[in-house]
């Protein structure tokens, strides 16, 4: 029977109140997280872990004096193994990114079971270069030096999968159901930290909805596609429509907002949510050797009205012109477009430190190019170091 080791990658936690201080080291230096040089990094990650070491401390306390990512990603290794064991000899090895068992430790272990297969499961839902993405690189360069040969598959971005959420679920329900035979109850799921930000610093916010934000996305789309077929008849709504002729190209886009939306803040709770936002663009393309139309909808949600849906109109191209404005930098200063790295998680990785480059290079005083910036990081460590830390 086919041998498979599954790796369960997580973050791993002090195991008690003297690891804190190692933890924080490991995890801000990280270059996924800190992408500074090494050296300048591992300054920082002492200096951050030293100021955060006491108050960290006392939140481990709290709940016993340790963490308990360990012991739960080792309950979880162990249902794995059970739940696939139809599929053959399978062992599930926890991996931790910033304390014991750390991917070398495991990567030895895996060596040793001598697997045909090699699973990498992070347990993290979705993607991100600083959680699964930093995982899975620390893996591959500690497999490759255990000597791990087996063929590797990884499982990744399972945040929108039916049967993850209905086992989330089955979790919560029960244990909603005892805390409501007490008394009122709610249920906190949070994920409304950018926009209260936002808000705190006195600015208003649009944002972009996507297949990750779930029901909120789900219930716009409804909202508006029933609406629409009744032509409108039930709700105020603002409209506002350009037609744009270049690059043999016309392109109609169609901003349609709603500020009736009492039942959408009641239901999703999303902070200073004040208006829905439907924009619908139609281009057809006439430069191409046969004439074809595209069409594509997005929806929005903002934390402010106004009278007229132009204003949100052009505060969503505006955007558009900011992320158009970035692209331009990377061409022409980063050379985007000439870069040749393809493989895996390395193009996500290096786009997002291009992308912390350009807003520390933009932070720094003076009439200098992009460009010459970026050679004087790179000539004399003392100005990299000023653009770091300032």
């Amino acid at each position: 029977m086919a041998r498979i080791a599954v790796i369960l990658f997580n973050l791993g936690g002090p195991d008690n109140l003297a690891a804190v201080k190692p933890f924080l080291r490991n995890l801000f230096n990280d270059p996924a997280i800190i992408t500074a040089p090494t050296k300048i990094r591992r300054i920082l990650s002492w200096y951050i872990a030293t100021r955060r070491t006491r108050h960290s401390q006392e939140i481990y306390k709290k709940i016993g004096g340790s963490s308990p990512i360990r012991l739960q990603t080792e309950k979880q290794a162990r249902a794995l193994e059970d739940a696939l064991s139809d599929l053959g000899e399978v062992r599930a090895f926890p991996c931790m990114r910033y304390w014991y068992p750390l991917s070398d430790q495991v990567a030895k272990a895996v060596a040793e079971y001598q697997p045909d297969q090699v699973i990498l499961l992070p347990l993290y839902p979705q993607f991100s270069t600083t959680t699964s993405g930093s995982s899975i690189t620390e893996w591959r360069r500690a497999a490759e030096e255990a000597g791990i040969t087996a063929k590797t598959r990884t499982v990744c971005c399972y945040a929108d999968d039916e049967a993850f959420i209905a086992a989330e679920v089955a979790l919560i329900k029960p244990m909603l159901q005892a805390a409501q035979a007490i008394g009122p109850t709610r249920l906190l799921l949070s994920a409304h930290g950018l926009p209260k930000k936002i808000i705190d610093k006195g600015a208003d916010y649009i944002l972009a909805l996507k297949g990750n934000q779930g029901t909120l996305r789900d219930d716009v789309e409804l909202f508006f596609t029933e609406q629409a077929g009744r032509d409108f008849a039930e709700v105020a709504v603002r409209r506002h429509e350009t037609v744009e002729k270049s690059h043999g190209r016309i392109e109609t886009r169609g901003v349609t907002a709603i500020d009736e939306i009492a039942w959408l803040k009641a239901r999703h709770g999303w902070p200073g949510l004040e208006s829905i936002i439907m924009v619908e663009t139609v281009r057809e393309i006439i430069s191409a050797p046969e004439a074809k139309i595209e069409r594509e909808t997005r929806f929005y949600i903002a934390s402010h009205r106004t009278a007229n849906a132009k204003v949100q109109g052009e505060a969503i191209r505006s955007h558009w012109g900011i992320e158009n404005g970035l692209h331009w930098v990377m061409d022409m200063v980063f050379r985007d477009d000439e870069c040749r790295i393809r493989k895996d998680n390395a193009p996500a990785n290096f786009t997002t430190i291009k992308h912390i480059a350009s807003n520390l290079l933009r932070r720094v005083p003076g009439k200098d190019s992009m460009r010459v910036k970026r050679r004087l990081a790179a000539w004399d460590e003392d100005f990299l170091q000023s653009i770091i830390c300032k």
